[in-house]
């Protein structure tokens, strides 16, 4: 059996995922905001659950997996708090390269990327 047909859900994935920041900016209310997101991602996973081929894996299965394989979990839920934490401190920025001008703009302003977020 193909797998081709997960990649338009990827590509969708993606899609959403750039659309999600003005889509949440035009909600006002951040925790309005972060609630439709929240639904929408769980209505996904249930609904990918319920696809499954597959039953849930049993107790020998878990016990006979590879010692990385909770990993991926970790690293996620690490990813996953990182970046609020950085959003939180202000330090979340796009990831561009910075024309000239902006650089010699931040460096004549004292802006130079530092935790220095002001209360």
């Amino acid at each position: 059996m193909s797998n081709a047909w997960v990649y338009p859900f990827i590509i969708l994935g993606g899609i959403l995922q750039a659309a999600g920041a003005p889509i949440n900016g035009a909600l006002v209310n951040p925790w309005l905001a972060s609630a439709v997101s929240f639904l929408l991602v769980m209505f996904l996973a249930i609904a990918l659950f319920l696809m499954q081929p597959a039953a849930l894996p049993t107790i020998d299965a878990l016990r006979n997996m590879k010692w990385w394989a909770p990993l991926g979990g970790i690293v996620g839920a690490a990813a996953g708090v990182s970046s609020a934490l950085m959003a939180a401190y202000g330090a979340a920025r796009p990831v561009t390269a910075p024309s000239r001008q902006s650089m010699q703009s931040r460096i004549a302003s004292g802006r130079n990327g530092r935790f220095d977020k002001k209360a």
